[in-house]
C-alpha cells in the first residue's frame, strides 16, 4: 500500500514526466500481469467507472500536453529503439484510460455522460490513423510483445468506433493486408501465445480473452457485413473459442459469457433471439455516447455548452472569446 501511495497520479505528469517512466519501465522489465495493473503501472489513476469530472478535468493538461505533439509519441516511445515493450504498455494505457473512462459513462449503470470532460481528447485519440495502425500491427507479431500491450491495443481498437463520422473507413484503413480475416487468423495467435496453460507468467486473463473476441464483432458490425456473415467468429476458429470461453468462464460475469456463447455455439439463433435487447442496448449507448459528445467550457470557472474549438490545439473548448482569453492566460497558449 505504502508503494502505491507513493506513485504519482497521471494528472500530476506532465508528458516529458510519462516518457521518463516509460524510459524507466524499458530499464526494469517488471511488467507483471498477474498482479493487478495498479501495481505495475509508474502513475495512480481512479478506476474507469469511478472517476469523476472533476477528476477528468484535472487530467485534461495532461492529455492536451501529449496530444498536441502526437509524433512524440511515436519517436519517444511506440517506435523508439526499446526492446522490452513495457515502456509502450506504460504509455498505451495512459492512452487508453481516457477511452476506458468514455466507455464506462456510456455503459448503463456509469456515472453518466453528462458534461464529460474529456470528449475532444478522446476523439483526437480515436482518429490518429497512425496509432489505430500500429495497434492492429502488433497483434501481428505477439511473440515480440508483452500481454498488457496487447490488451491496451485491443482496448482502443475496440473503443474508437463510437467516436468516428466514418468508422467503415478508418476499420478498413487499419486491418489492412488480409482485412478482416486476418483479424481472425491474429486474434487466435495472440490468444494462443498468451494462454495460461502454456505456464506464461504474462498470460491473458479471463477479461482479455472476452475482449479479444469482441473486437472482431465490434470491427465487423462497423464494417457494415451482411447480417449472414456477422457471426463472432469464421467457422475454422469456433472450436477454438468455444474451449477459450469455456476456460474463463468462472472469471466472466454472467451476461458477457452468455452473449459470447449463444453467439459462438449457435450464431443464427444467437443473434435472432439477443436482437430485441441488442437493438434496445444499442439505443441506450447512442443516446448516452451523444451526451458525451456535448462540449463545456475550459474558460476558467465556467460550465456553459462550448462551441468553439481551439483553432491551435483542438482539444479545448470555448463558449465565448472571453473564456479563451482569461483561459490563455492562465497558460493554454
Amino acid at each position: 500500500m505504502a508503494a502505491e501511495e507513493a506513485k504519482p497520479w497521471l494528472h500530476e505528469l506532465t508528458a516529458a514526466d510519462l516518457y521518463a517512466h516509460c524510459r524507466i519501465a524499458d530499464e526494469r522489465r517488471a511488467l507483471d500481469l498477474t498482479a493487478s495493473y495498479s501495481a505495475w503501472l509508474p502513475y495512480r489513476v481512479p478506476p474507469p467507472r469511478e472517476a469523476s469530472n472533476e477528476d477528468l478535468d484535472a487530467l485534461k493538461s495532461f492529455y492536451v500536453e501529449l496530444l498536441q505533439n502526437p509524433a512524440r509519441i511515436f519517436d519517444d516511445v511506440l517506435d523508439g529503439p526499446s526492446t522490452a515493450n513495457d515502456g509502450r504498455a506504460v504509455l498505451l494505457y495512459a492512452l487508453e484510460y481516457a477511452m476506458l473512462t468514455r466507455g464506462a459513462r456510456c455503459e448503463a449503470g456509469g456515472l453518466g455522460a453528462e458534461n464529460f470532460p474529456l470528449h475532444l481528447p478522446c476523439k483526437r485519440i480515436a482518429t490518429n490513423g497512425r496509432l489505430l495502425r500500429w495497434c492492429r500491427d502488433a497483434l501481428r507479431a505477439p511473440q515480440d510483445r508483452r500481454a498488457a500491450l496487447i490488451i491496451s491495443c485491443v482496448g482502443l481498437l475496440r473503443m474508437v468506433g463510437d467516436l468516428l463520422k466514418k468508422p467503415r473507413a478508418a476499420y478498413e484503413d487499419f486491418l489492412g493486408a488480409g482485412g478482416y480475416e486476418a483479424l481472425w487468423d491474429d486474434v487466435v495467435a495472440c490468444l494462443r501465445h498468451f494462454d495460461a496453460r502454456a505456464g506464461r507468467p504474462d498470460a491473458f486473463p479471463p477479461q482479455a480473452i472476452a475482449e479479444l473476441m469482441l473486437l472482431g464483432l465490434d470491427v465487423g458490425n462497423h464494417l457494415d457485413l451482411p447480417s449472414e456473415a456477422l457471426t463472432l467468429c469464421p467457422a475454422r476458429h469456433r472450436d477454438f473459442f468455444v474451449e477459450a470461453l469455456e476456460q474463463a468462464r468462472p472469471q466472466l460475469d454472467a451476461h458477457t459469457y452468455n452473449a459470447l456463447h449463444d453467439i459462438l455455439v449457435a450464431p443464427s439463433e444467437g443473434f435472432l433471439g439477443r436482437a430485441a435487447r441488442f437493438q434496445q442496448e444499442a439505443s441506450e449507448f447512442k443516446a448516452r455516447n451523444k451526451a458525451a459528445r456535448r462540449r463545456i467550457c475550459d474558460g476558467p470557472n465556467c460550465s456553459n455548452a462550448a462551441p468553439f474549438k481551439c483553432n491551435r490545439c483542438g482539444l479545448v473548448s470555448y463558449c465565448s472569446r472571453e473564456c479563451q482569453t482569461r483561459h490563455w492566460k492562465q497558460g493554454h497558449k
